[in-house]
């Protein structure tokens, strides 16, 4: 049985690398494409109700909103960044076999509050600049912001689950020193 759970832990440690591979990537894609043509993505919606992203040249955006919304993909990239390493340092702990610790708890109740602010911070970001960015190159009218997508729901419910992984290791926690010395 410890054969399988080291096995499944290491197969959950490859998949958070792996992620963080394609985070590294996606980072040097966005840097190489986007930035250095200068342009910046926005999510629309067009006016067919269809779900894109534009590309608009930064010359024809106040410079203010252009910065916040290189802030906001920043911000993102090093929260992603973040909740892979809290992530993966959770796992690591349970293999070494403290399961119901507070620090495990801890661990998994900071990557719980990390994906909040990786769900939330970006979007207030670009909530702010992307409209002006939009009715600066006047395309405003052929597309409408879009601030909530599909995206935003898988990680609000993965958000909510890895909350309720720290409520059940912070419970267990305090069910295992409650039974500390008893057995």
């Amino acid at each position: 049985m410890a054969t399988r759970f080291q096995r499944d832990a290491s197969a959950s440690i490859f998949a958070f690398g792996l992620a963080g591979v394609a985070l590294a990537v996606h980072v040097a894609d966005t840097v190489v494409d986007a930035w250095q043509d200068d342009v910046v993505p926005i999510d629309v919606t067009t006016t067919d109700g269809q779900a894109t992203t534009a590309l608009v040249a930064i010359e024809q955006a106040p410079d203010w909103a252009v910065t916040t919304l290189r802030a906001a993909q920043v911000v993102e990239w090093i929260l992603g960044a973040l909740v892979l390493v809290l992530l993966t340092l959770c796992v690591v702990r349970m293999v070494r076999g403290e399961v119901f610790t507070r620090p495990t708890a801890r661990v998994a109740t900071w990557a719980g509050w990390t994906l909040l602010a990786y769900i939330g911070l970006p979007l207030v970001l670009r909530l702010v600049s992307s409209g002006e960015v939009l009715h600066a190159a006047r395309v405003g009218e052929e597309f409408d912001v879009r601030m909530l997508s599909s995206e935003f729901w898988y990680l609000y419910v993965g958000m909510m689950a890895v909350s309720f992984l720290a409520l059940v290791l912070r419970r267990g926690s305090r069910l295992q020193e409650d039974q500390e010395g008893l057995i």
